[in-house]
């Protein structure tokens, strides 16, 4: 597994991540897109595609670049830690866990732009910080 290595707090002998403000956060808290991502459908840039597999490297979309980008920065992910903290349903946080999991191990540094780069890594923390604030068993170890 690869840690997130974040700055941490201890908490009532637990350790979790640092209580950060996501001032995005109430724009991300649909649970029809969670559902969705959960099955492989994805809607950016106005486009709902369906995916048989998840290759992070392949544009599902070569003709339109900026649905690969926004793909790419895992808004999802904030809509996922919603998802899973308003109905305590385990697919949410394994879902966002194998997506995580997949980017890490697909994609090479440096193949995105530094802002996109900067944004997916954001919501990487504001998704970890969310799913980890009512769920005192969160696996602080889960990537």
């Amino acid at each position: 597994m690869i840690g997130l290595v974040l700055q941490t707090e201890t908490t009532k002998n637990r350790i979790a991540p640092r209580r950060i403000f996501c001032v995005i956060e109430n724009a991300y808290q649909n649970l029809s897109i969670a559902e969705d991502v959960c099955q492989n459908t994805f809607t950016n840039a106005g486009l709902r595609l369906t995916l048989d597999t998840i290759d992070w490297t392949k544009n599902p979309l070569p003709t339109d670049e900026e649905w690969h980008i926004e793909w790419s920065k895992f808004y999802f992910g904030l809509d996922l830690a919603f998802a899973f903290n308003q109905t305590g349903e385990d697919k949410f946080l394994k879902t966002w866990q194998k997506l995580v999991e997949l980017w890490i191990k697909q994609v090479e540094i440096g193949t995105d732009s530094s802002d996109v780069s900067a944004r997916r890594i954001q919501n990487w923390i504001y998704a970890w910080m969310i799913f980890a604030r009512n769920y005192p068993q969160f696996p602080m170890n889960s990537l």
